[in-house]
């Protein structure tokens, strides 16, 4: 990752730690409501859970409902036991 440089590295890394944090939290708690996965993760800084839940999202790890419950799902779950 040397090539992006230094603080894109950062940033990534940053993000990749947000994305499995946020899974291994809805391992343990899901369904959850979006609102409070903001509160808990970034409660001063929305726009990166929002680009994370969606990253988690388009890569079919989460479902977000109509209602605004966010749940794990089973490809989810298993990326999450293949990373640890």
């Amino acid at each position: 990752m040397a090539h992006f440089g230094q603080m894109c590295e950062f940033d990534y890394r940053k993000k990749r730690a947000l994305r499995f944090s946020v899974l291994r939290h809805l391992r343990l708690y899901s369904p959850k409501q979006r609102d409070a996965l903001y509160m808990h993760f970034t409660p001063d800084r929305n726009t990166e859970i929002e680009e994370v839940l969606k990253y988690l999202r388009d890569q079919k790890y989460i479902e977000i409902g109509k209602d605004k419950m966010v749940r794990i799902t089973a490809s989810g779950r298993r990326h999450l036991e293949e990373q640890l």
